[in-house]
């Protein structure tokens, strides 16, 4: 009774308390550094339970860290995981439990199968924050565990089956749910980017306008009227786009545009036409496809090979400077990528896999370097830095945690997620 009466207190609690800003990453982080866990207020979880899971992972040789959210995050569980290990630095183990996701996220050196095998285990085993904290670390600290019976014999594996079975088909349910959020989050992320890139060309086309205006009247507005038409089909439809991947198709037909408009504004000035683009160029600025007048050219050197870009005059001077240009930051899914390795839905380049690199203009005596880690790095601390205010009655932040660098690379970082309704 007593259990019952705490539990509908805890549900009165629940629904009558205001609703409350989720925390940021940075004020997870801060936590996790200070204690080794964050626990989300509204959850029953007690810190000293869970702080007994983790001293006791971390007494066995690893740095776990325990993250309890009340809400599914944007991005997941496991992006959320490895976005603290980022704030925390390594190598260390993240575990994160969200209303209906598990995640793990570690760059310590535990084998992907042992952590999918791992949320597994706590899976049959609790329902509760705190049974499930404890059964992972049972099982990252002895994954034989995982194989050793039970007094209960068969017919209590066929009761943990039976109930997993139910979980899991519950849980697809649950899943097909936070998967339409998580769609539905991506497609005004790309619809936003692509606004704000519709706007950019509007400003260049009525700069153009005004150029083709005040020239000789027997100049040829052809590719004026084209950039014209073609700039209202993009701005009109993607209004309309429920389908993310449409948004690419608009995102190429705005490269139409920009092209039309650089052809009109050559022949305003007397000046050959320049080549139309192929499918795989875009008449953009490297760096920030919403920056005006990207008429010279950049060579980008890799491991892999070279390739050549567009950039803007203003990002080509600092390049012969020897300065680097900072470049445009997209939300994918909540985490902050640069222009070009943004997907195209985004109105990025989609330059997959473009992580260090050189990039050299004509006239520079040397190329800037880049990389582009530590560029998402310094950009998500300083998107969650300014995501939203401090709860009230958070002291400030200390020096050595607001300017913690981030982690540095150890290698391939392992992840695993599972979805599960929690126990609360």
């Amino acid at each position: 009774m007593k259990r019952c009466a705490a539990l509908l207190a805890t549900l009165l609690l629940l629904v009558s308390a205001p609703a409350l800003a989720a925390p940021t990453v940075d004020e997870v982080a801060d936590a996790v550094v200070d204690s080794g866990f964050f626990i989300d207020e509204g959850l029953p979880a007690t810190a000293a339970s869970i702080s007994a899971s983790v001293s006791r992972a971390r007494n066995a040789g690893f740095r776990f860290s325990v993250v309890l959210l009340f809400d599914d995050p944007g991005g997941g569980a496991v992006t959320f995981g490895d976005a603290v290990l980022a704030r925390t630095g390594g190598p260390a183990t993240v575990l994160v439990i969200s209303e209906t996701q598990q995640g793990l996220a570690t760059d310590e050196e535990f084998e992907q199968d042992t952590l999918e095998a791992a949320l597994a285990y706590a899976d049959g085993r609790s329902s509760d924050d705190e049974g499930f904290v404890s059964a992972v670390v049972d099982y990252l600290i002895d994954p034989s565990i995982g194989s050793s019976g039970g007094g209960g014999g068969g017919f209590t594996l066929l009761l943990v089956l039976a109930a997993v079975v139910l979980l899991v088909i519950w849980g697809i349910r649950r899943a097909s749910k936070a998967n339409t959020r998580k769609r539905d989050q991506l497609l005004e992320e790309a619809r936003g980017e692509l606004r704000a890139q519709i706007s950019a060309v509007a400003d260049t086309l009525l700069e153009i306008a005004d150029i083709v205006s005040a020239t000789a009247t027997n100049k040829d507005d052809t590719y004026l009227r084209q950039a014209s038409a073609t700039f209202t089909e993009v701005e009109e439809a993607h209004k309309q786009v429920i389908d993310i991947r449409d948004l690419e198709v608009l995102s190429d037909r705005l490269d139409v545009a920009r092209w039309e408009l650089d052809a009109a504004k050559a022949i305003a000035f007397d000046k050959p036409v320049p080549p139309k683009p192929k499918p795989t160029e875009r008449p953009v600025c490297f760096f920030d496809p919403s920056h005006h007048d990207a008429s010279e050219t950049a060579e980008i050197q890799t491991a892999t090979g070279k390739r050549t870009v567009r950039v803007c005059k203003a990002d080509a001077d600092l390049l012969k400077r020897g300065q680097a240009p900072e470049p445009r930051m997209v939300n994918v899914g909540g985490i902050p990528v640069p222009a070009p390795s943004a997907p195209k839905s985004h109105g990025g380049s989609g330059f997959d896999g473009l992580d260090l690199f050189t990039i050299l203009t004509s006239g520079a005596a040397t190329g800037a370097s880049y990389n582009w880690g530590e560029q998402r790095a310094r950009a998500q601390r300083n998107t969650w830095s300014s995501a939203g205010s401090r709860r009230a009655g958070d002291g400030p932040r200390s020096a050595t945690t607001s300017d913690r660098a981030p982690r540095p690379s150890t290698g391939s970082t392992s992840r695993a997620g599972r979805t599960k309704k929690r126990g609360r």
